[in-house]
């Protein structure tokens, strides 16, 4: 098979595996690298051998970039010729033996709760200003997404969304009333659903922003109900929601600090173990298939090994 072919059975793979998109760009993005670097080696992707596969992973190494990276890049590869194989495409399995990159263990990014506190602050202030500069009745664009902005900034900080699942809520995925709500996950990642609860804050939030939702037109629609969060143009995508996010860090004078809309995510699982939620319990809030995965928030940042030390004192 050419590369293109080989390229186009491995990209409906992934898709009749009902792997999440993200996942599904990574690998095809990883593949196609690892077969254009097969190409100007001489080789066919078929043919190469354990050894080539050393090779490569050597040169991953020295490419400089990081182990995590260079273990996503090794998982992608293994499965690629896995599958190969159970397709009867190739003959041997040349990525079976080769292992991963050690990888410290090293906590997750998240944000300190005085930054937490600005960025809130900062939010609020802006929905004040925009509002104190129009009539009481007039919704203006600037009043409509000041509230969206911070609904989707407390979706991912306070409930632990993840982007993907963001973009992809309707109206009806929401429900709010007084005393409690939820928001239901359809699609998350690996094609897993889930339920999430709301807190006080984030309701409040969600229903400010609904009240000023745009009237939805036909192209923000679908059988299911309308987008929850939309622009001018429409549905609102992945990337206008890390536009969205970045505009509310700088208001808050966060925009020099290494934080992304993923870090908010971060940051709610953090924040919920430090207040002593079970690990099986962020865990289902977060949408993990395995509690390894929640167990990484456990691991101290810089800063949790900081203030372990200026403890000591006799």
């Amino acid at each position: 098979m050419s590369t293109i072919d080989i390229l186009k059975w491995f990209s409906d793979l992934l898709y009749d595996r009902g792997k999440a998109e993200n996942t599904i760009k990574s690998y095809f993005r990883i593949i196609r690298a690892f077969l254009l670097y097969v190409n100007q080696s001489g080789m066919d992707w078929d043919q190469v051998s354990s050894i080539d596969m050393q090779e490569w992973r050597i040169w991953s190494i020295r490419q400089g970039i990081s182990a995590a990276t260079i273990n996503q890049r090794i998982a992608a590869v293994k499965y690629f010729y896995s599958e190969a194989g159970k397709a009867g495409l190739c003959s041997i399995n040349p990525a079976k033996e080769i292992r991963g990159v050690s990888l410290a263990a090293i906590a997750p990014k998240w944000m300190e709760k005085s930054s937490v506190r600005k960025l809130k602050k900062a939010m609020l202030d802006r929905i004040e200003r925009v509002d104190s500069r129009r009539a009481p009745k007039d919704i203006t664009p600037s009043a409509r997404y000041a509230r969206r902005d911070r609904a989707i900034v407390l979706l991912m900080l306070c409930a632990g969304l993840r982007v993907g699942e963001v973009v992809s809520l309707l109206l009806s995925d929401l429900t709010i009333n007084p005393r409690g709500g939820e928001v239901r996950i359809r699609e998350g990642k690996g094609r897993r659903s889930r339920v999430v609860p709301l807190n006080l804050e984030l309701r409040k939030a969600l229903q400010d922003w609904i009240d000023y939702h745009p009237a939805l037109t036909v192209d923000m629609w679908n059988d299911n109900g309308g987008w929850l969060f939309v622009s001018a143009k429409g549905r609102l995508l992945d990337r206008g929601v890390q536009v969205a996010v970045k505009r509310c860090l700088r208001l808050a004078g966060l925009n020099g600090v290494t934080v992304s809309a993923h870090t908010l995510r971060h940051t709610c699982a953090k924040m919920m173990l430090d207040q002593g939620v079970p690990l099986t319990e962020v865990s289902m809030i977060l949408g993990h298939a395995n509690l390894s995965t929640t167990a990484i928030y456990t691991v101290p940042s810089k800063d949790d090994l900081q203030s372990a030390v200026e403890k000591i004192s006799y």
